[in-house]
């Protein structure tokens, strides 16, 4: 019981997120319905000509009542409301703000977090997450509220939406495809929705861009939101790629996609020699990156990529690799002599790419290059046959009188 009501549920950026419940630190119908009742006077405190908003919800328990809820509300305070009629992806949300011009956007879901969970996301009219500064007026009006007012929904006001939105959206993705597939590039594929909202539209946008071979784990393929068979549906965990995994071992699929229940966050494992190796969503988002990019130089247009301070420096790390690759390709053609210092070629090479002699000597290295000898050279052979003969670094740096984290940086990188 202290649990429950010793505080309420945090408002900010990423809205109310919390479990289902009774309590003013659960997510129940009295907080979402204190949360809307502060959206909309901060609506109409903030704009006098678009008091509009829409309301998509995920496949969780109670979603689809706190959208409803939520819709009342909005429309008792003279807000322009569309709510979808079924299960909407976080995308398509955000697409419908901008599509509908709306002042606002609601999502109901809890993303990947365990059923117990529920939430109330809370969009701008750019389709964006709300910022600190809109989340802080937000919730100034929700310390306004209270629990228990009066419901007063004005149905008139109200439009419940039907697929037209979500078709529009995956006609404006399908725009976005840069390559026609055919019968030797398309990937055979193993999708689960993880029991949320992606089953209809991944395969429907699948299927529009020519991919036919598509089996769904039967397990996870319909809304649940209790998720049976996976307990905390992150679909960049191992765990939540269980049944997935082993239904593409069985079908000898290509790929294995995978998406949490509001269908925001995507899961891939791809076939290998070794079997199906998990990419986290860095290396997912630079080989997207990648690809793009290539096809991309093809054109006129040139290829730009926008950070965020979350945003992975590995894209800026490959370039570096790519352009290690060139070097020492280069180098190999020269067919020089690829000792140190004495390699004028090699040298030009680091220079002309500003990177680093150790760099593109580890790509020499891998193309079974190997360097001439000289002094600094024969101590580099010597630390690796060290290192495969078990030392330590600690032990290496101790015969060398270098620290340990010396010889692991020189080990690693030549």
């Amino acid at each position: 019981i202290n649990d429950r009501f010793y505080c309420e549920l945090k408002f900010g950026t990423g809205g109310l997120r919390g479990k289902l419940g009774a309590g003013t630190n659960r997510m129940n119908i009295y907080t979402v319905g204190r949360a809307t009742r502060g959206l909309a006077a901060y609506i109409n405190k903030t704009t006098t000509e678009n008091k509009s908003a829409v309301i998509a919800y995920d496949s969780r328990n109670m979603s689809r009542e706190f959208a409803f809820l939520a819709a009342d509300i909005l429309s008792g305070a003279g807000i322009k409301t569309y709510v979808f009629n079924t299960l909407t992806p976080t995308p398509v949300l955000s697409f419908a703000v901008r599509y509908l011009k709306t002042f606002a956007g609601i999502v109901i879901t809890a993303s990947h977090n365990p059923k117990e969970y529920n939430g109330y996301k809370v969009y701008n009219e750019k389709g964006c997450q709300i910022t600190d500064g809109a989340a802080k007026e937000i919730l100034s009006e929700i310390e306004k509220c209270g629990y228990f007012e009066e419901i007063r929904a004005d149905k008139s006001i109200i439009e419940v939406l039907d697929d037209s939105i979500l078709n529009e959206f995956l006609r404006e993705i399908q725009k976005y495809s840069l390559f026609d597939l055919n019968d030797v590039n398309t990937p055979k594929i193993v999708y689960t929705p993880l029991n949320g909202t992606g089953n209809i539209p991944v395969r429907s946008i699948l299927k529009i861009i020519g991919v036919k071979d598509v089996t769904v784990v039967p397990e996870q393929e319909n809304p649940d939101g209790n998720f049976p068979t996976c307990p905390y549906p992150n679909p960049e965990e191992k765990a939540a790629l269980k049944l997935a995994a082993e239904l593409a071992e069985k079908e000898n699929a290509d790929l294995v996609l995978a998406t949490d229940p509001d269908a925001d966050r995507i899961g891939i494992a791809v076939k290998t020699n070794d079997g199906l190796k998990l990419l986290n969503g860095n290396e997912t988002g630079v080989l997207m990156e990648d690809f793009i990019f290539s096809l991309r130089k093809k054109t006129d247009k040139i290829p730009v990529i926008v950070k965020t301070i979350v945003t992975s420096d590995m894209s800026e790390d490959i370039e570096v690799l790519k352009q290690a690759q060139h070097c020492a390709n280069i180098v190999l053609e020269r067919d020089e002599e690829l000792s140190l210092p004495e390699n004028k070629g090699l040298k030009e090479m680091v220079e002309k790419f500003n990177l680093s002699v150790p760099t593109v000597y580890r790509h020499l290295r891998l193309k079974g290059v190997k360097p001439k000898s000289n002094r600094s050279n024969d101590r580099l052979n010597e630390m690796h046959r060290l290192r495969s003969e078990g030392k330590t670094y600690q032990e290496i740096g101790n015969i060398y009188g270098i620290s340990r984290q010396r010889v692991e940086q020189i080990i690693n990188t030549l």
